[in-house]
């Protein structure tokens, strides 16, 4: 049989075609992880606040506590009544799935204005993989970590900034891709 009747791809070729891949990957994997990651702690972070408001509105309606004079002995009690937790350490409860709350004691009284008060109460951080890296403040919509605050009001929270509260909703600029 004569070897130019024969098809097939040469050694050169297949080279070539996996080092093309090669390049693709990387140039593709890294911004695709760092999405993954950024979507993963925005779930979380959303959950978070879905949790921690949860707890304040069935404090109130169950037992007619709101999160006024928030302290940080009073913020662990709600959270242990309230939540699954898998541990708390002074004024940090960590949740079952891994999520990290710690509530800065404001020392005001927020009672004043009622339930739609504008004063805060205290003041959370979030930090959506517990004690693990990189441990770095959301401060902008196009690059989110996973730590961000959250202001307690008497019956209420919010993202503590407007970019994390852009984060929550949504809103702003569109984040990088």
């Amino acid at each position: 049989m004569n070897m130019k009747e024969m098809n097939g791809f040469t050694l050169a070729e297949v080279l070539v075609t996996i080092m093309v891949i090669g390049v693709l990957c990387v140039m593709i994997i890294p911004p695709l992880m760092t999405n993954t990651a950024q979507q993963e702690h925005i779930t979380v972070y959303k959950k978070a606040v879905a949790i921690l408001g949860h707890a304040i509105e069935q404090s109130y309606a169950l037992d007619g506590e709101d999160a006024s004079c928030f302290t940080g002995a009073k913020f662990v009690h709600l959270m242990t009544r309230k939540l699954n937790l898998a541990t708390h350490v002074g004024n940090t409860v960590y949740t079952a799935d891994g999520i990290k709350f710690t509530v800065q004691d404001s020392g005001g009284d927020c009672t004043t204005d009622g339930p739609n008060s504008k004063i805060v109460c205290a003041v959370v951080d979030v930090d959506t993989n517990g004690d693990k890296g990189p441990n770095k403040t959301t401060e902008a919509v196009n690059s989110v970590y996973d730590q961000f605050t959250i202001s307690v009001y008497p019956r209420r929270v919010e993202p503590a900034t407007q970019a994390q509260r852009d984060v929550l909703y949504m809103t702003g600029r569109h984040r990088n891709r």
